[in-house]
């Protein structure tokens, strides 16, 4: 871009720019070429002034070609540096205003002009343009004060190179602030990416090992904090039976429908005699007539808190059996917790029973039909169901599914809420996981348990939520199974791996 015609005369390049000094002299810049070196000697020598880009040496014979049109008290209130540093926000003096006469101050269009192209990196040496000395200067000096703050290649300046990025010798910030403020950056990133406190690994590994000692058993057991993803795992990979700690699963299954607008909480679904289950299930026990309805949220209620199988099993067949669950986890990300059987078959395989009879749905009526079989078939098939990888988790899939509910990846705020609030009224297992909480911690969890034979249990399980009483949470799985304990020692067991998961949490680094 071309300057204005009114100013065009007065324009010269910056090879051959004058500067005027209060003796009278210019300063012609030697600038091209410049080095550091020279730069260093010509600072050396005490005969250095600022230039649009770098040093100008006083040694040079004054120039002809520029008429100088004033004097002035300061040596810095050169007309260059004052247009490159933009107008002054006062008004001239009186005292200057009597050596201006007919001489116009450079419009603003250039003295951007200068500044653009003095400050641009891009353009070519030849190009750069100052306005001449012939104008007069702006009223307010250049101080050395300001030259100081402003600038770090001011006389005064020791060991200062022209800054790459600064067109003008403006150095817009000295390398110590710019190291400094990287440092800065660095240890505020620092800070943000430091994690947060880690468990005691140490101490969890003593004392789930000790527990699983007393218990007798294999006990898998996963921690972990839903504010960092941090996780510590035992016997990881390994699979346990999950009995009825399966139902919380289920129940996101249906509130993913009830979110598809498939099913409603108020939906009426009604049960017949003949679709009972096997005990454990009061509902099967209070049943009367051939037919009752239920609502789709009572019979989540009934199956999550009271651990109903008739309700498990009602609601499983609604959704389309267990492969809907199984799909629900997929989509999940939690592929490692298998759904695959109803309650009625389950329970009926665990003890070697062949055929379901309704005298079954009471435990009256179980018991006396587990009573009838013969030993030996009754520890078979105990013995394949330890076997069997159906209806299995790992811990660390337990604990993905109690992760990605408490985070809302499963379900609707909504639908969250409410599995929630039934999984926070469980009333079985008080003597597990919530035995060793902080008696005012909050705990949204899933028991599941099987009968013993011949002394050996099947599964002893609690799954859940802890909230701490100062508002951190944590997810706690607790899988027992192959343990010949009284049940006492068994629950006691997983009260003591929610105590360790609590301390090793709360304890410092």
């Amino acid at each position: 871009m071309r300057p204005p015609a009114s100013t065009r005369g007065s324009v010269m390049t910056l090879r051959s720019a004058v500067i005027s000094s209060d003796e009278g002299s210019g300063t012609k810049c030697s600038m091209w070429p410049c080095s550091k070196r020279d730069a260093e000697r010509n600072r050396r020598r005490g005969a250095a002034e600022l230039c649009t880009r770098g040093w100008i040496s006083k040694r040079v014979v004054p120039s002809t070609r520029v008429k100088r049109s004033y004097r002035t008290k300061s040596p810095d209130a050169s007309p260059a540096r004052a247009w490159l540093n933009g107008p002054s926000p006062k008004r001239p003096s009186a005292a200057s205003s009597t050596n201006r006469k007919s001489k116009a101050l450079p419009t603003r269009r250039t003295r951007m002009l200068v500044r653009s192209k003095a400050r641009s990196s891009l353009v070519s040496r030849s190009s750069v343009r100052l306005i001449s000395t012939t104008d007069p200067p702006l009223a307010e000096p250049w101080t050395q004060a300001r030259a100081r703050q402003s600038c770090g290649l001011s006389e005064g300046c020791p060991r200062r190179t022209p800054s790459r990025e600064c067109g003008t010798g403006l150095v817009r910030s000295s390398r110590i602030m710019q190291r400094l403020s990287l440092l800065a950056a660095a240890l505020l990133l620092c800070a943000c990416a430091a994690p947060p406190r880690a468990f005691d690994v140490t101490r969890l590994e003593r004392d789930v090992a000790a527990a699983e000692t007393r218990a007798g058993g294999r006990l898998g057991v996963a921690v972990v904090e839903p504010s960092s993803g941090q996780r510590w795992v035992h016997h990881a990979g390994e699979r346990f039976p999950l009995q009825s700690t399966f139902k919380a699963p289920l129940a996101a299954a249906v509130l993913a429908r009830v979110d598809a607008g498939a099913l409603s909480l108020d939906t009426k679904i009604e049960v017949r005699r003949d679709e009972l289950s096997v005990c454990w299930s009061p509902l099967a026990e209070a049943f009367q007539g051939e037919t009752q309805s239920f609502s789709v949220l009572d019979l989540l209620t009934q199956s999550v808190a009271v651990s109903d199988n008739t309700a498990a099993d009602v609601l499983m067949h609604e959704i389309g059996g267990p492969e809907s669950v199984n799909a629900m986890l997929a989509r999940s990300g939690v592929t490692a917790l298998h759904v695959d059987r109803y309650e009625r078959d389950l329970q009926l395989q665990f003890h070697g029973l062949a055929a379901y009879e309704p005298a079954m749905s009471t435990c009256k009526g179980m018991d006396a039909a587990v009573e009838r079989l013969p030993k030996d078939e009754h520890v078979r098939a105990f013995e394949a169901y330890l076997r069997d990888p159906r209806d299995t988790t790992t811990p660390e899939a337990a604990a993905d599914f109690l992760l990605k509910l408490d985070r809302g990846e499963m379900l609707t705020p909504a639908s969250t809420r409410v599995l929630l609030d039934i999984m926070h009224g469980t009333k079985t297992g008080p003597r597990r996981l919530r035995a060793g909480l902080p008696p005012d911690a909050r705990l949204a969890h899933k028991t599941g348990s099987s009968d013993d034979t011949e002394g050996r249990n099947g599964a002893t399980n609690d799954i859940g939520i802890a909230t701490l009483p100062d508002g951190r949470k944590l997810v706690i799985v607790a899988l027992l199974t192959e343990s010949s304990a009284p049940q006492e020692t068994r629950e006691a067991a997983l009260a003591d791996v929610a105590r360790a998961a609590v301390g090793a949490m709360t304890s410092p680094r």
